[in-house]
């Protein structure tokens, strides 16, 4: 689903909540989500939310709309989310190692260092094949090198 379709809005007072923030743009169109991102520490919504909506038209409508108006008395800003936000970004609340995404890369990732690792295997496998090919060569030379002077001392 595009970003497009995602609002992000801010300049929230503390009392607003889920439902208030659906109702308030429901008018606009078709609502998928309202997400208002928790503060740990304060234990309420940190100021800001997002909605999504179903269509890039809604959200469109809902943003030239809502955009500089009140909520509890409050001036809210609305603008088109940006893309990875943690709306749009549905596992940015979770571990990484608890993604599909991250599974997948994972085994994808294992599979190619193990075909790595056969092919190192077999070079350095062809290497040895090849050296021992060449110290047979050598000794052969050496054994005929040897043979030859032998045989020039003898003659001399």
């Amino acid at each position: 689903m595009s970003h497009r379709n995602t609002l992000f809005v801010q300049g929230l007072t503390p009392q607003a909540h889920k439902k208030l923030l659906y109702y308030a743009f429901i008018p606009f169109g078709e609502i998928s989500r309202v997400v208002l991102p928790k503060d740990q520490i304060k234990n309420h919504h940190k100021g800001f939310g997002y909605v999504q909506f179903e269509s890039v038209e809604d959200a469109e409508a809902a943003m030239d709309n809502m955009d500089q108006s009140e909520i509890l008395g409050q001036v809210i800003t609305v603008t088109v989310a940006k893309e990875g936000s943690f709306l749009i970004n549905n596992h940015r609340h979770r571990a990484i190692w608890n993604t599909q995404e991250y599974t997948d890369f994972t085994q994808k990732k294992n599979e190619q260092n193990k075909l790595d690792t056969e092919n190192t295997q077999k070079e350095e496998k062809g290497k040895e094949e090849e050296e021992g090919e060449e110290k047979g060569e050598n000794i052969q030379i050496e054994e005929w090198n040897k043979k030859n002077n032998n045989e020039k001392d003898n003659e001399n």
